[in-house]
Protein backbone atom coordinates (compact mmCIF):
# COMPACT_ATOMS: atom_id res chain seq x y z
CA UNK A 1 0.00 0.00 0.00
CA UNK A 2 2.70 2.48 -1.40
CA UNK A 3 0.81 6.08 -1.23
CA UNK A 4 -0.49 5.09 2.86
CA UNK A 5 3.49 5.18 3.51
CA UNK A 6 4.23 7.94 2.20
CA UNK A 7 5.73 10.82 4.25
CA UNK A 8 4.54 13.90 2.96
CA UNK A 9 2.33 17.08 3.20
CA UNK A 10 0.01 19.02 0.84
CA UNK A 11 2.35 22.00 0.97
CA UNK A 12 5.37 19.85 -0.64
CA UNK A 13 2.66 18.40 -3.23
CA UNK A 14 2.03 21.09 -4.80
CA UNK A 15 5.18 23.10 -4.95
CA UNK A 16 7.07 19.93 -6.66
CA UNK A 17 3.38 19.56 -8.77
CA UNK A 18 4.25 23.18 -9.96
CA UNK A 19 7.79 23.02 -10.11
CA UNK A 20 7.35 19.40 -12.41
CA UNK A 21 4.75 21.37 -14.65
CA UNK A 22 7.06 24.55 -15.04
CA UNK A 23 10.30 22.44 -16.13
CA UNK A 24 9.32 19.35 -17.57
CA UNK A 25 10.46 17.23 -18.80
CA UNK A 26 12.48 17.37 -15.08
CA UNK A 27 14.08 14.16 -13.55
CA UNK A 28 13.54 13.02 -9.59
CA UNK A 29 17.38 13.69 -8.95
CA UNK A 30 17.32 17.31 -10.32
CA UNK A 31 13.65 17.73 -8.67
CA UNK A 32 15.43 17.12 -4.84
CA UNK A 33 18.15 19.11 -6.16
CA UNK A 34 16.72 22.29 -6.39
CA UNK A 35 15.34 21.64 -2.95
CA UNK A 36 17.73 19.92 -1.13
CA UNK A 37 21.43 20.86 -2.75
CA UNK A 38 24.48 18.63 -1.12
CA UNK A 39 25.76 15.71 -0.63
CA UNK A 40 23.62 12.27 -1.68
CA UNK A 41 25.76 9.93 0.47
CA UNK A 42 25.67 12.44 4.08
CA UNK A 43 23.04 10.56 5.80
CA UNK A 44 20.99 13.35 7.42
CA UNK A 45 21.19 15.19 3.39
CA UNK A 46 19.41 12.30 2.31
CA UNK A 47 16.57 11.93 5.76
CA UNK A 48 15.84 15.23 4.52
CA UNK A 49 15.28 14.18 0.86
CA UNK A 50 12.81 11.19 1.59
CA UNK A 51 9.98 13.43 2.02
CA UNK A 52 10.50 15.07 -1.46
CA UNK A 53 11.38 11.72 -3.56
CA UNK A 54 8.07 10.58 -1.34
CA UNK A 55 6.29 13.34 -3.26
CA UNK A 56 7.80 12.77 -6.40
CA UNK A 57 6.54 8.83 -5.97
CA UNK A 58 2.66 10.15 -4.36
CA UNK A 59 2.27 12.09 -7.49
CA UNK A 60 2.91 9.60 -9.51
CA UNK A 61 0.19 7.68 -7.64
CA UNK A 62 -2.78 10.15 -7.89
CA UNK A 63 -2.40 10.33 -11.59
CA UNK A 64 -0.97 13.87 -11.20
CA UNK A 65 2.52 13.55 -12.85
CA UNK A 66 4.03 10.38 -15.34
CA UNK A 67 7.67 9.73 -16.07
CA UNK A 68 9.63 9.68 -19.69
CA UNK A 69 12.38 8.91 -20.85
CA UNK A 70 13.41 12.83 -20.40
CA UNK A 71 11.94 13.30 -16.75
CA UNK A 72 8.56 13.85 -15.14
CA UNK A 73 5.86 16.28 -16.83
CA UNK A 74 2.30 16.66 -16.28
CA UNK A 75 -0.36 13.93 -16.94
CA UNK A 76 -2.84 15.10 -19.48
CA UNK A 77 -5.37 14.84 -16.98
CA UNK A 78 -3.41 16.89 -14.75
CA UNK A 79 -3.10 19.63 -17.68
CA UNK A 80 -6.55 19.79 -17.89
CA UNK A 81 -7.11 21.40 -14.60
CA UNK A 82 -6.52 24.90 -14.08
CA UNK A 83 -6.72 24.54 -10.36
CA UNK A 84 -4.35 22.29 -8.88
CA UNK A 85 -6.37 21.34 -5.48
CA UNK A 86 -8.84 20.35 -7.63
CA UNK A 87 -6.50 18.24 -10.11
CA UNK A 88 -4.74 16.38 -7.20
CA UNK A 89 -8.47 15.75 -5.29
CA UNK A 90 -9.57 14.14 -8.54
CA UNK A 91 -6.50 12.33 -8.90
CA UNK A 92 -7.25 11.07 -5.19
CA UNK A 93 -11.15 10.29 -5.65
CA UNK A 94 -10.32 7.88 -8.70
CA UNK A 95 -7.41 6.15 -7.81
CA UNK A 96 -7.86 2.45 -7.99
CA UNK A 97 -6.00 -0.65 -6.07
CA UNK A 98 -3.49 -0.08 -3.70
CA UNK A 99 -3.68 3.75 -4.74
CA UNK A 100 -7.05 4.42 -3.52
CA UNK A 101 -6.14 3.72 0.05
CA UNK A 102 -7.09 7.99 0.55
CA UNK A 103 -10.34 8.03 -1.23
CA UNK A 104 -11.36 4.51 0.97
CA UNK A 105 -10.94 6.70 4.02
CA UNK A 106 -12.93 9.44 2.59
CA UNK A 107 -15.55 6.85 1.62
CA UNK A 108 -16.01 5.78 5.41
CA UNK A 109 -16.28 8.97 7.05
CA UNK A 110 -18.71 10.04 4.13
CA UNK A 111 -20.74 7.40 5.59
CA UNK A 112 -20.38 8.92 9.49
CA UNK A 113 -22.98 11.30 10.66
CA UNK A 114 -20.44 12.41 13.09
CA UNK A 115 -18.55 16.16 12.55
CA UNK A 116 -15.50 14.66 14.28
CA UNK A 117 -13.16 11.85 13.35
CA UNK A 118 -10.55 10.15 15.92
CA UNK A 119 -8.39 8.78 14.32
CA UNK A 120 -5.95 7.71 17.57
CA UNK A 121 -8.53 4.40 17.52
CA UNK A 122 -11.77 4.91 16.45
CA UNK A 123 -10.79 5.28 12.53
CA UNK A 124 -7.88 3.18 12.76
CA UNK A 125 -10.47 0.13 13.76
CA UNK A 126 -12.88 1.41 11.45
CA UNK A 127 -10.39 0.98 7.97
CA UNK A 128 -9.31 -2.43 9.71
CA UNK A 129 -12.30 -3.76 9.30
CA UNK A 130 -13.04 -1.91 5.56
CA UNK A 131 -9.57 -2.89 3.96
CA UNK A 132 -7.85 -4.80 6.68
CA UNK A 133 -4.67 -5.52 4.09
CA UNK A 134 -3.64 -1.56 3.95
CA UNK A 135 -2.57 -2.25 8.12
CA UNK A 136 -3.78 0.66 8.86
CA UNK A 137 -2.00 2.88 11.99
CA UNK A 138 -1.30 6.27 13.33
CA UNK A 139 1.09 7.71 11.19
CA UNK A 140 -0.47 6.39 7.87
CA UNK A 141 -3.80 8.30 8.69
CA UNK A 142 -1.86 11.56 10.23
CA UNK A 143 -0.02 11.23 6.62
CA UNK A 144 -3.86 11.40 5.05
CA UNK A 145 -4.85 14.08 7.24
CA UNK A 146 -2.12 16.32 6.46
CA UNK A 147 -2.43 16.06 2.67
CA UNK A 148 -6.61 16.08 3.56
CA UNK A 149 -6.39 19.48 5.18
CA UNK A 150 -3.64 21.20 2.87
CA UNK A 151 -6.08 20.01 0.21
CA UNK A 152 -9.43 22.10 2.22
CA UNK A 153 -11.14 18.62 2.79
CA UNK A 154 -10.57 18.09 6.67
CA UNK A 155 -9.58 20.24 9.44
CA UNK A 156 -7.56 19.56 12.60
CA UNK A 157 -9.52 20.75 15.86
CA UNK A 158 -8.89 21.20 19.36
CA UNK A 159 -5.08 21.05 19.39
CA UNK A 160 -5.22 17.75 19.18
CA UNK A 161 -3.56 15.92 16.18
CA UNK A 162 -5.69 12.98 16.56
CA UNK A 163 -8.97 14.24 16.01
CA UNK A 164 -10.70 15.10 12.33
CA UNK A 165 -13.07 17.24 11.45
CA UNK A 166 -14.17 16.26 7.93
CA UNK A 167 -15.99 18.96 5.14
CA UNK A 168 -14.78 20.62 2.62
CA UNK A 169 -13.85 24.12 3.67
CA UNK A 170 -15.71 27.39 1.83
CA UNK A 171 -13.01 27.69 -0.68
CA UNK A 172 -12.32 24.29 -2.10
CA UNK A 173 -16.41 23.46 -1.62
CA UNK A 174 -17.12 26.94 -4.02
CA UNK A 175 -14.06 25.87 -6.24
CA UNK A 176 -15.62 22.32 -6.75
CA UNK A 177 -19.49 23.67 -7.13
CA UNK A 178 -18.06 26.31 -9.41
CA UNK A 179 -16.23 23.66 -11.80
CA UNK A 180 -19.45 21.17 -11.89
CA UNK A 181 -22.22 23.76 -12.74
CA UNK A 182 -20.37 26.17 -15.07
CA UNK A 183 -21.50 28.98 -13.00
CA UNK A 184 -24.92 28.28 -14.42
CA UNK A 185 -28.21 26.63 -12.15
CA UNK A 186 -27.97 23.44 -12.56
CA UNK A 187 -29.59 19.92 -11.83
CA UNK A 188 -28.87 19.27 -8.45
CA UNK A 189 -28.97 15.72 -8.74
CA UNK A 190 -26.44 15.67 -11.67
CA UNK A 191 -24.10 17.74 -9.65
CA UNK A 192 -24.17 15.68 -6.55
CA UNK A 193 -23.55 13.05 -9.44
CA UNK A 194 -20.50 14.60 -11.08
CA UNK A 195 -18.64 15.48 -7.75
CA UNK A 196 -19.03 11.94 -6.18
CA UNK A 197 -17.71 10.60 -9.13
CA UNK A 198 -14.65 13.41 -9.72
CA UNK A 199 -13.94 14.89 -6.37
CA UNK A 200 -15.67 13.60 -3.12
CA UNK A 201 -17.96 10.73 -2.26
CA UNK A 202 -21.23 12.78 -1.73
CA UNK A 203 -23.99 10.49 -2.07
CA UNK A 204 -25.39 7.45 -0.89
CA UNK A 205 -28.12 4.30 -2.88
CA UNK A 206 -31.02 6.40 -3.84
CA UNK A 207 -29.72 10.31 -3.92
CA UNK A 208 -29.17 10.61 -0.95
CA UNK A 209 -26.75 13.05 0.30
CA UNK A 210 -23.55 12.23 2.52
CA UNK A 211 -24.39 14.40 5.92
CA UNK A 212 -21.50 16.27 5.83
CA UNK A 213 -21.71 17.58 2.33
CA UNK A 214 -25.60 18.13 3.34
CA UNK A 215 -24.00 20.52 6.30
CA UNK A 216 -21.64 21.94 3.81
CA UNK A 217 -24.44 23.07 1.09
CA UNK A 218 -26.88 24.27 4.05
CA UNK A 219 -23.99 26.68 5.83
CA UNK A 220 -23.14 28.07 2.13
CA UNK A 221 -26.83 28.98 1.60
CA UNK A 222 -26.84 30.53 5.21
CA UNK A 223 -23.75 32.46 3.71
CA UNK A 224 -25.74 33.61 0.57
CA UNK A 225 -22.81 31.93 -1.56
CA UNK A 226 -25.17 29.57 -3.48
CA UNK A 227 -28.91 29.11 -3.83
CA UNK A 228 -30.41 25.27 -3.50
CA UNK A 229 -34.02 25.85 -5.34
CA UNK A 230 -36.77 24.10 -5.68
CA UNK A 231 -37.69 23.97 -10.07
CA UNK A 232 -40.08 21.33 -10.89
CA UNK A 233 -38.77 21.23 -14.54
CA UNK A 234 -35.13 21.13 -14.29
CA UNK A 235 -34.22 16.98 -12.70
CA UNK A 236 -34.84 14.71 -9.79
CA UNK A 237 -35.34 16.36 -6.19
CA UNK A 238 -33.14 16.06 -3.21
CA UNK A 239 -33.98 16.48 0.29
CA UNK A 240 -31.91 18.27 1.69
CA UNK A 241 -32.37 18.67 5.53
CA UNK A 242 -36.65 18.04 4.72
CA UNK A 243 -37.13 19.87 1.81
CA UNK A 244 -36.75 18.67 -1.58
CA UNK A 245 -34.42 20.90 -3.66
CA UNK A 246 -33.64 20.23 -7.48
CA UNK A 247 -31.49 22.64 -8.68
CA UNK A 248 -28.91 24.76 -7.00
CA UNK A 249 -26.97 27.74 -8.21
CA UNK A 250 -23.38 29.12 -7.07
CA UNK A 251 -23.65 33.23 -5.81
CA UNK A 252 -20.01 33.47 -5.19
CA UNK A 253 -16.77 32.43 -7.23
CA UNK A 254 -13.72 31.53 -5.54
Amino acid sequence: MPILTRNVTGGDLFAIRKTISDEAPITKDEVVELYFPGDASDPQTSDQRKPIQDAIEFLAECNQIQHSDKGYELTETAVEFGDAHLSLLHGIRTADGEESAYNDVLECLAEQSAVLADRSGELIDEMSDRVPSANWNEQKLRYWARVMEEIGVTKEVYGDEMTTMFGPNRSLALRVLVDVTQNKTAPLATVLTNIDEDYLPVIGDGMEIAPYFERTLLSLQESNDVQLRTVSDIGQSVDIDGTGYSAIEVMSNE
